[in-house]
């Protein structure tokens, strides 16, 4: 028996920082949104071991996290099985787009789906807490705020259809690392979230909503905001930074914006993608 499960990507449409918890993490409080550049997982339920390979290259399984999925599905829905599945990669690699954590919701959603739901959506989202903090978003997908280290979910309106451009650029450095620039930083009191949702809620224009506190300790914070500008030049209807780097987004009503975007950092040859915002993270068949 074969599933397979398209994830969709996502862009931090908003990210603040707060507090340092007592066990080590931080609380943050982000919206999230799905957007149309996806992977594919191919999974063959077997009764032997769990394999997982990659188009990219054929990967220790115990060390990826889709492997760590399916292992961990299998532990809390007290089943024993085994499963062979290949991930077809389209999301780009540590570009902050959330690839990892889609890939290995998925597994999760589709082994549940394929058992007949042995754990219902709370049992789900423990286990996918235990995954990583972006794991919980993708068991809802479209636009979500989320709090405490990403498990509190509250979904929201629905942003509308935009053309999603796409730019990366620069090297990505580790969520951990960037955390603890934060906590070395000066305090910083501005915060997005919650300006983003209320503007949502009312209707108003997003141009000058999105914001990311990672911006501010970014080694190329400088190369990264005129990158933003400059996504922002093409009439873009808002623009940020997604997760802790190094992509950059930009939201455009006007698709021909978008595509001229695309074609100009296309022609630098500057990695971009051109997709859409979406309503679902994950759908499985």
């Amino acid at each position: 028996m074969s599933i397979t499960a398209f994830c969709n990507a996502k862009i931090n449409l908003t990210l603040d920082v707060l507090n340092k918890r007592i066990d080590g993490y931080h609380d943050i409080d982000t919206v999230m949104q799905s957007v149309s550049i996806f992977d594919t997982l191919n999974i063959d339920i077997t009764d032997g071991e769990i394999k997982v390979s990659t188009n990219f290259k054929t990967i220790e399984d115990q060390d990826n996290l889709v492997y760590k999925a399916i292992s961990l599905f299998y532990e809390k829905a007290n089943i024993s099985g085994g499963a062979k599945c290949h991930v077809t990669k389209r999301i780009p690699l540590l570009s902050g787009l959330g690839g990892g954590s889609a890939d290995a919701a998925a597994a999760i959603l589709a082994l549940n789906k394929y058992y007949n739901e042995p754990l219902n959506y709370e049992q789900l989202k423990d286990l996918s807490v235990l995954l990583g903090a972006d794991v919980p978003f993708f068991l809802l997908g479209g636009t979500v705020r989320a709090k405490g280290i990403g498990e509190d979910l509250y979904a929201l309106k629905y942003i509308g259809d935009y053309n999603v451009l796409l730019v990366k650029q620069g090297n990505k450095t580790s969520t951990k690392t960037m955390y603890g620039k934060i906590d070395s930083a000066d305090a910083n009191e501005e915060v997005f979230t919650e300006k983003f949702v209320l503007s949502l809620e009312n209707n108003e224009s997003l141009r000058t909503k999105c914001g990311n506190r990672f911006l501010d300790v970014l080694d190329d914070k400088e190369e990264k905001q005129n990158l933003i500008e400059k996504v922002a030049s093409f009439n873009a209807d808002a623009c940020g930074l997604s997760g802790a780097g190094p992509t950059v987004f930009g939201l455009f009503k006007d698709f021909n914006s978008a595509l001229n975007a695309y074609n100009y950092f296309k022609e630098k040859n500057i990695e971009c993608y051109l997709c859409k915002t979406e309503e679902s993270a994950i759908i499985i068949e």
